[in-house]
């Protein structure tokens, strides 16, 4: 009697294994909570991907979408696990829509990499060319150029050397991932 209670009240929940694994897994991942991420995924992923590993491509895949938020949609059954609809809302490309193919072991993610992004294949790397537009002069209010040039080599013009500041590479690996971050190439000056 009591087994006949179980099976009735895990039919009437609707959700197999695999689609509560693949819910926990993105709602997580809207939180940016790496710890509770990687503790969902099989024993064979987390030992394939430590957990610094883990972290760092899900910060990597970010800066170079110029995330903002993630909103996971509910997961249903797909084939070999789960499916996720999400709502990426970048900083550069606005909200890009996509769907999260999840293989699973029960509850359990197989994770690999092409996880980090929606609709990425095997192999494949989420990458992204910046071409920021070029900068135009910065004139006085009669019109007077203070400064010129390409964002690269900006010149200030002798009055413009008193009041304009420098622009030069960030001098840290955090500034330039900060500006990689914003959308501009990791070079660019600030």
């Amino acid at each position: 009697m009591l087994l006949l209670v179980v099976v009735v009240v895990a039919m009437s929940t609707g959700e197999s294994d695999a689609v509560r694994g693949a819910n926990r897994f993105a709602a997580a991942w809207a939180r940016s909570d790496y710890a509770a991420m990687h503790a969902q995924l099989t024993d064979r992923a987390r030992r394939l991907f430590p957990r610094a590993a883990f972290e760092a491509a899900y910060r990597r895949a970010a800066a170079t979408a110029t995330l903002e938020r993630v909103t996971p949609g509910k997961a249903h059954d797909a084939d070999d696990g789960a499916a996720v609809p999400v709502t990426l809302r970048t900083h550069v490309f606005g909200r890009v829509r996509g769907r999260l193919e999840m293989k699973m072991s029960g509850s359990s993610v197989k994770w690999s990499p092409r996880l980090v992004f929606p609709a990425l294949r095997r192999g494949e790397l989420l990458t992204r060319r910046s071409d920021p537009p070029r900068r135009a002069a910065i004139v006085s209010r009669d019109g007077e150029p203070i400064v010129s040039g390409p964002a690269t080599s900006r010149t200030p013009t002798t009055v413009g050397a008193a009041i304009a500041g420098e622009m030069e590479r960030g001098r840290t690996a955090a500034a330039r991932s900060a500006v990689y971050a914003r959308g501009f190439p990791h070079a660019w000056p600030v």
